[in-house]
């Protein structure tokens, strides 16, 4: 059993959205001391205009809460911080940072409270979501899972991200240091005698007296990470074309 536990906490290591282990102290988001307009397209095509650079940034989904902390950007506001903090140890989030509700039907009037320059959303979230927020706060949607390639697709919404609060910078030094991470995982886990071992990886949850397992098929997040450290996923079985996530099987 110790190489597949290994190999998880490797996986899971490294899906920290190319995060660090420390939090950077929250900052003004400019790289290089500038103020200047900016304009990002996000994934549904559309150009969003900023003035400056974003600093007060409301994040509706874990992945794009954790980029804004790991790029030194500490969002005013989040969805289920609760929820993040239990989930999520890469990067932890200050205790000032307001919860603005679930992730799956955030509160319009508590992002609004908070007064943002920004709101960043996945686009797998509720669409008629964007144009209620909109009246009030620029809107970045992210594409949030991509079956075709979900590592190229993450590096793209943080790089989008880093762009849209003026932290380039920082997403390339990111970026570099999870290709490294990743070096050095593959070479721990050949060096262990584990390369080419095959795993397998699910998440469960428990609605009731139903218990669903999902296995993460081989475009996943978690199977591209893992293929990076010279593993290989056995699941073989149908997945979806968003997020390479298995159809849940349940059992009461």
């Amino acid at each position: 059993m110790r190489s597949p536990l290994a190999v998880l906490a490797a996986a899971i290591f490294a899906l920290a959205a190319c995060g660090t282990t420390e939090t950077a102290a929250p900052e003004p988001a400019t790289s290089g001391g500038t103020a200047a307009p900016v304009t990002v397209t996000d994934s549904l095509g559309r150009q969003v205009k900023l003035d400056r650079p974003a600093t007060r940034v409301v994040s509706l989904e874990w992945g794009e809460t954790e980029m804004l902390a790991s790029l030194g950007v500490m969002p005013v506001g989040a969805a289920d911080v609760k929820g993040y903090a239990t989930w999520n140890t890469a990067a932890k989030l200050d205790p000032s940072v307001k919860d603005v509700g679930n992730r799956q039907e955030p509160s319009v009037d508590s992002i609004a409270a908070l007064q943002p320059d920004l709101v960043v959303m996945q686009a797998a979230r509720d669409s008629a979501l964007v144009p209620q927020l909109e009246k009030f706060v620029p809107v970045l949607v992210t594409k949030g899972a991509d079956a075709g390639d979900d590592l190229k697709r993450m590096s793209a919404d943080l790089t989008m991200i880093a762009t849209a609060v003026g932290k380039t910078t920082e997403a390339t030094g990111l970026l570099a240091d999870l290709d490294a991470a990743l070096a050095d995982g593959k070479e721990r886990i050949a060096a262990a005698g584990a390369a080419g071992r095959a795993f397998v990886m699910a998440d469960g949850w428990k609605e009731g007296s139903t218990i669903s397992i999902r296995p993460f098929g081989q475009g996943s997040l978690v199977s591209q990470v893992a293929g990076r450290l010279g593993l290989k996923n056995a699941w073989t079985g149908k997945v979806d074309e968003v997020g390479a996530w298995a159809t849940p099987t349940s059992r009461a």
